[in-house]
């Protein structure tokens, strides 16, 4: 049996063949060149004797002169009348005509209709039909010609067959034909879609040595291979060396290095060349117009996207769907949702017929900012102008309902969906089953993961890991794992994301030999864990206090080649300064600085709240007046690690300076920093001022809580300001405040030393009966 790779194999052989007797190479321009002389007789031309019978370069030895029946009139009519747009069953009349005409003794087909059945099925697409057309041509004894060589060429280079179209040229050359720009421009193209741009610029050069000129269309095609690429530098040399040749850069050449531009986001370069375009006279088209207002909204230059879009309605140059997508993807996903609906209105304005991706973004950006009803009554206006949604506009609403808890209106809306014809995609479901997992509802998840596999929609990474995220922040680790055993199973493979997902939960569950095990299942894999795997990790290990354990890992880390972020570290500094290891939390931060790594508020936060609780306040003081030096503002969390720092120290003075800094700084107090100064106050005897401080609290809208109280309570009670500390405890129970154990300790504390133990005793059963507080 035949089949169409072995006639290509076939055609392939052929020509080598004709090749074989001759030290020439296929595998490059500069070897087929030397062919040229190799197959010349200087006297005679081509050297007949080194090709076979019926080679591709025989020509005929005799013609045909008699006359032709009325059925081979009918065969060549086939032919001649064959075009480009000439349907399938023509195409195949062709064929069957050709084949009668091959095997005729009166009549056989010339080279010229053999090139015209040869050229339509290439450009079809069909060059395996194309190849036994020639085969059978050359076998019948019909020359192939110049043109017939040059489809042949190009029918291998379509069939990504290259070094059988080398051989072709090597072929030419021995034939005695000279190539033409056609013929390299074929090679060069396959050379470049192979990646091959420094043979294809090579070839350019060669090409150039044997006096073939390249034209426009060669330059052009170099420059797309050369973008593509993204070696713009090539490009650029490419388009100069063309004005020195004098050739005339077209419309499209302009277009391919203005795309290669903008792809690398170079649009101010891109909008500078196509300025140069107008000036020579040449009239942009939707295409270049696309390219650079598409460029213009990525990079956010809306001003100069939206006079690009005038500019081409000026020019009468009417935008299609794409252009008008490229602005409203542009603008809804910047949030300039308004401006984004007014390029829908116009576009159907102009009748051009949207597809849910282009109206998407804006449905999206609305769903993401809350403002479903606006996205429905968005979609309703669309519906009404005939516009169809598509499978991604319904997935956007639904996953947009489920995002605000609109569940029954989600799920209201894939009914509908269904009841409208379609049939949901895995993108769809997923939009589903992440909804019905973030709103708690596992069972229905899982209906709907089996109602994927009833339809036949194979669950995909995305759907697996949606449902083990779900799962473990759920607390469901174990049905997890086995989710993730289930995927491996069916041959969906966990990546990152999942593990990362599962290690994570690991350490939170302090089940520290599997989440080693998964790490290790990572990188059995081939999986590189990442920065987030990491920090999970260290995550974990702090929050249990295995600060020492986190230290290993993170050495860990810089043994595999992970650095650590500010992030990392800053979990890391937490646990050693919580745990008063506050010089090696100091190294870290040495170690980030040196490493260029920029420290984040949260950094100098950790640092200052560990030096104040051990006593290192002048260090504090420092780190705080080096924030402010390098423009970091501190909030109110830094604030208030300081002022009680000072507080503790017995700098109660320095303490009130800073609190005067922080409100003219911008930065409000807040209860804790009242609660800090109370306390401080307190605890200095100066009870009075604290008070005043208190009242200049509730003056500025602040409400106590129950450390406020407690604070005022305890010292109360140890001053013997019994009535005053009773009078608290009412004025909490009015505000709604629950005493708690400090509370009844301070009252202890306080009481027992003044009244009978019996009394005091009587006075919490009675306060505790109040609040329904058990006291023992």
């Amino acid at each position: 049996m035949v089949t169409p790779t072995s006639v290509s194999s076939s055609v392939s052989s052929f020509i080598r063949s004709c090749l074989k007797h001759h030290p020439s190479s296929s595998r490059s321009f500069s070897a087929s060149v030397g062919l040229k002389n190799t197959y010349r007789d200087k006297n005679s031309g081509i050297q007949k004797k080194y090709l076979p019978a019926h080679s591709l370069l025989m020509r005929s030895e005799a013609g045909h002169s008699v006359c032709l029946s009325e059925d081979h009139k009918l065969d060549r009519s086939v032919l001649q009348t064959l075009c480009n747009n000439s349907s399938h069953d023509e195409i195949e009349k062709a064929l069957v005509a050709f084949d009668e005409m091959q095997f005729s003794r009166v009549q056989k087909p010339s080279v010229f209709l053999c090139n015209r059945l040869l050229g339509v099925l290439v450009r079809r697409g069909r060059c395996e039909d194309g190849f036994s057309v020639y085969l059978k041509m050359v076998s019948s004894g019909i020359s192939p010609s110049l043109v017939t060589l040059n489809i042949l060429l190009n029918c291998f280079c379509k069939a990504h067959q290259i070094e059988s179209a080398f051989a072709v040229l090597g072929g030419m050359l021995k034939a005695g034909f000279s190539p033409s720009a056609i013929t390299f421009n074929s090679l060069i193209d396959s050379l470049l879609k192979s990646g091959r741009l420094g043979e294809a610029l090579g070839m350019l050069a060669s090409m150039c040595s044997e006096g073939c000129n390249p034209d426009v269309v060669t330059y052009t095609c170099l420059m797309d291979g050369a973008c593509k690429m993204g070696r713009l530098g090539d490009a650029r040399s490419l388009l100069r060396e063309m004005a020195v040749r004098d050739i005339v850069a077209d419309l499209v050449t302009y277009t391919t290095v203005i795309d290669g531009l903008c792809k690398e986001g170079l649009v101010d370069e891109a909008y500078e060349l196509y300025k140069e375009i107008s000036i020579k006279g040449l009239c942009p088209n939707v295409v270049t117009f696309t390219i650079l207002i598409h460029r213009l909204c990525i990079a956010g230059q809306w001003q100069e996207a939206k006079a690009l879009f005038h500019k081409m309605l000026d020019s009468g140059i009417k935008p299609n769907v794409v252009t008008f997508s490229a602005l409203i993807h542009g603008f809804s996903e910047h949030g300039m949702i308004e401006e984004a609906i007014q390029f829908v209105r116009l576009l159907l304005k102009m009748g051009e017929s949207p597809n849910g991706y282009t109206f998407a973004p804006i449905i999206g950006n609305l769903a993401k900012k809350g403002r479903m009803d606006e996205a429905m009554q968005f979609i309703s206006h669309l519906l009404k102008r005939g516009v169809s949604l598509n499978l991604i506009t319904y997935g956007v609403l639904i996953c947009g309902l489920f995002e605000i808890d609109r569940v029954d209106e989600a799920i209201a809306l894939y009914s509908y969906m269904r009841s409208e014809g379609y049939q949901p995609d895995v993108f769809t479901y997923n939009c589903l089953i992440d909804g019905f997992c973030k709103a708690g509802l596992l069972e229905q998840a899982n209906a709907l993961l089996h109602e994927m596999n009833v339809e036949g929609i194979k669950p995909n990474l995305v759907t697996y890991s949606i449902i083990i995220d779900s799962l473990c922040k759920e607390g469901f680790l174990d049905r997890a794992v086995e989710v993730y055993e289930e995927m491996n199973e069916k041959g969906i493979f966990p990546d990152t994301i999942t593990f990362n997902i599962l290690i994570n939960r690991f350490c939170i569950e302090d089940r520290w030999e599997e989440a080693k095990d998964m790490l290790n299942n990572m990188w059995n894999r081939g999986i590189r864990p990442d920065i987030v795997t990491f920090t999970s990790i260290i995550d974990g290990y702090c929050k249990k206090g295995r600060v020492s354990d986190a230290v290993d890992f993170l050495s860990f880390m810089f043994e595999v080649g992970e650095l650590p972020n500010v992030y990392t570290c800053n979990i890391i500094m937490d646990g050693l300064s919580k745990g008063g290891r506050v010089n090696e939390a100091l190294q870290l931060v040495t170690y980030l600085l040196k490493s260029g790594i920029c420290l984040n508020i949260a950094t100098y936060s950790i640092l200052i709240s560990g030096l104040c609780k051990s006593d290192r306040v002048d260090e504090a003081e420092s780190i705080y007046n080096y924030m402010l030096s390098i423009g970091h503002e501190p909030d109110v969390v830094i604030y208030n690690n300081l002022i009680d720092g000072l507080c503790k120290v017995g700098k109660v003075n320095d303490a009130k300076i800073l609190v005067n800094e922080m409100v003219l700084r911008g930065t409000s107090i807040d209860i804790v920093t009242c609660n800090v100064f109370i306390d401080a106050l307190c605890k200095e005897g100066l009870l009075d001022e604290a008070w005043m401080v208190y009242e200049e609290m509730l003056g500025k809208g602040l409400c106590p809580n129950v450390v406020t109280f407690n604070i005022f309570i305890h010292n109360f009670c140890s001053h013997r300001r019994h009535e005053e500390a009773k009078a608290l405890i009412d004025e909490m129970l009015v505000r709604g405040i629950k005493p708690n154990t400090a509370t009844f300790n301070g009252l202890v504390g306080g009481l027992h030393k003044s009244v009978s133990i019996d009394h005091t005793i009587d006075y919490l059963h009675a306060l505790a009966e109040m609040d329904n507080v058990c006291v023992s």
